[in-house]
């Protein structure tokens, strides 16, 4: 089953890249090249006027009444993990988007509850959570190894090798892999005075779609584009095009992107085992 979601195509100036876009990462049905290339015309189309502000958001302090959010272990831990990282609440519309597609139906999964416009304390909540989202799992056992699979990219390996477990009898040891779902949290980096939304595209663009104009994410500068999220091997847009006078924002998918159908993407964990006898000389 293929899921909803936006394509931002509009903004691919090569005709091959579209092209590839469209063939590798959406069902197309039976369009030709003739067809897709149509459609990717149309797309440019849709994007109207360069944003005046992107890449410059307005940024607000979280309020006082909300600080003991942020004092919880989880936000204190990640912030330590970025030094002169903070908390504040950015302005989504105009923050560049380096990622070609939303999922909507994902974002559905996120956001479906929301008011609209959405609280703050909804949106910190889903922007900045301390307890992490549930997510279904399928467990699939094989004769020597185990295959978890989820729709969620959060679900992740948190820890692996030789690990004790207390038990009543005592510790038992085994190897293995630990996962879970990691904790969403919305972040925005700012690399050469521009600012790009590095995480949660998903839920940023449902609060948008919500009515909410800022939304609380962790805010950090980088020093390398890498860092910011974008790709040399053609995955994101480029450098270039986030850096000119007319970039992608996550504006863009609210009204200016295309509706598509993506080829759904999963989480693989895999783990196996095996044992043997063997010389020693």
């Amino acid at each position: 089953m293929p899921s909803n979601g936006l394509s931002l195509v509009g903004f691919m100036t090569d005709q091959q890249q579209a092209l590839n876009h469209l063939k590798l990462t959406c069902i197309l049905g039976s369009k030709t090249d003739a067809q897709l290339i149509a459609d990717w015309r149309a797309a440019q189309g849709r994007l109207g006027v360069a944003i005046p502000n992107a890449g410059q958001p307005g940024i607000q302090p979280i309020p006082l009444s909300h600080q003991a959010h942020l004092q919880q272990a989880p936000l204190v831990q990640v912030l330590a993990m970025y030094p002169g990282a903070s908390f504040q609440r950015i302005e989504v519309a105009p923050l560049l988007a380096f990622q070609f597609t939303v999922d909507t139906d994902r974002v559905a999964h996120h956001c479906a509850s929301l008011s609209h416009p959405p609280t703050l304390d909804e949106l910190l909540a889903l922007c900045l959570p301390v307890n992490p989202q549930q997510e279904p799992l399928q467990a699939v056992p094989q004769a020597q190894s185990i295959i978890v699979k989820s729709r969620s990219l959060n679900v992740r390996i948190q820890g692996a090798g030789i690990m004790n477990f207390p038990t009543p009898q005592g510790q038992v040891q085994a190897i293995g892999a630990q996962f879970g779902v990691a904790l969403p949290f919305v972040q925005v980096t700012r690399f050469n005075g521009r600012y790009y939304l590095h995480n949660g595209f998903h839920r940023a663009y449902g609060a948008l779609l919500a009515g909410a104009t800022h939304l609380p994410s962790i805010v950090r500068d980088v020093q390398t584009y890498q860092e910011v999220g974008i790709r040399d091997d053609g995955g994101t847009f480029d450098l270039a095009l986030l850096q000119s006078n007319n970039p992608p924002t996550l504006g863009h998918f609210a009204g200016r992107s295309v509706p598509v159908l993506l080829r759904l993407t999963s989480r693989i964990i895999h783990v196996s085992w095996s044992e043997y006898v063997v010389l020693d000389e």
